[in-house]
């Protein structure tokens, strides 16, 4: 097993399509956050002095208002009697706690790029291209009939499956490890740069993903090899990958239930690699006997969408070794 796992790998080294992708891959993070450090800036004295006015101004509004409130609070619809009467008329007006509220600059902040921003463009790069890289691999055997050559030096196929998985699940994580990591410590360095203060443990939080993230790349990887080896084609096993990133999100949409979060490839996706997924759903409003229809907030946490796409990489895992080791080669 070793050392069909040693020509697995060094077939993957050789490559060109695989190593192509792999440098894609990497390239990409790289001009993210090259982007977020060219499009953002550190305040100026002058964006301090604007924000110190308009924020003074501010405060000043809510105290004349909410004092205005204390005197004639029954224009607000309160209760003159209420005992929190001063805190009833605070409620209802802004009062800003900081300067740093009233600077309108570009920022860098790690929580908002991991949630949000970038964070989310690179785990869906990564999950792709590795997705790419374990269907390219195994379909060259298949298109070049080379398959059949390699089982005459191996003709137990089970460990000749077992061994092509193991190398490029492998070949993923690493590989994802290594630009998340790098993405996320670069990311940092852009925001200290700049100048922009972070909270304590967002890095972390940051670098947990990166884990997330890899460990998504790695399934991604082991899903295309195993669906081509289902599928026996390249060409078919794209075709469904694109018909089920598209086409199946809008069949859900359509004609499946109204809660489609638990079965959405896509949202499932997203929660397994960032770690939550939220989402919208009609469902009739609280409180209202009327039977009106409010938007819901749900959400798929990471454990759900690890479950979702592991029990999809069992059914075609097992799927892929049935037919590997029982149908007939070209």
């Amino acid at each position: 097993m070793r050392r069909l796992l040693v020509v697995e790998l060094n077939r993957l080294r050789w490559r060109r399509a695989i190593v192509v992708l792999l440098l894609a891959a990497a390239v990409i993070p790289l001009l993210l956050v090259g982007e977020r450090y060219l499009t953002t800036s550190k305040p100026t004295a002058e964006d301090y002095a604007v924000a110190q006015q308009n924020f003074e101004s501010e405060l000043a509004y809510s105290e004349r208002e909410s004092a205005k409130c204390e005197r004639k609070p029954e224009r607000y619809d309160i209760d003159p009697s209420a005992d929190d009467l001063a805190q009833r008329c605070r409620d209802i007006f802004y009062f800003p706690t900081s300067v740093e509220e009233y600077i309108y600059v570009e920022r860098i902040d790690l929580a908002y790029e991991r949630l949000e921003r970038s964070g989310v463009a690179v785990a869906a790069m990564l999950g792709v291209v590795m997705f790419l890289i374990g269907t390219t691999f195994v379909g060259h055997d298949w298109n070049t009939g080379s398959m059949s050559n390699q089982l005459l030096f191996e003709t137990r196929r089970l460990r000749v499956w077992a061994a092509k998985l193991v190398a490029v699940a492998a070949v993923a994580l690493l590989a994802c490890l290594v630009i998340t990591t790098s993405f996320w410590l670069l990311m940092d360095l852009a925001r200290h740069a700049r100048g922009f203060d972070q909270g304590d443990g967002v890095l972390g939080d940051a670098l947990g993903q990166g884990l997330r993230t890899s460990a998504m790349g790695a399934a991604a990887a082991a899903g295309g090899y195993l669906f081509t080896m289902l599928t026996r084609s390249t060409v078919f096993t794209l075709g469904v990958l694109f018909g089920v990133s598209v086409a199946g999100g809008v069949l859900l949409a359509t004609v499946g239930p109204s809660d489609v979060g638990p079965v959405d490839p896509i949202i499932n996706a997203r929660a397994a690699a960032i770690g939550e997924a939220s989402y919208y759903v009609e469902a009739p409003c609280e409180g209202d006997p009327s039977g009106s229809i409010c938007f819901t907030e749900r959400t798929r946490d990471g454990d759900d969408g690890a479950i979702y796409y592991g029990v999809v990489l069992a059914v075609v895992g097992a799927a892929s070794v049935v037919s590997f080791r029982r149908r007939d080669l070209p």
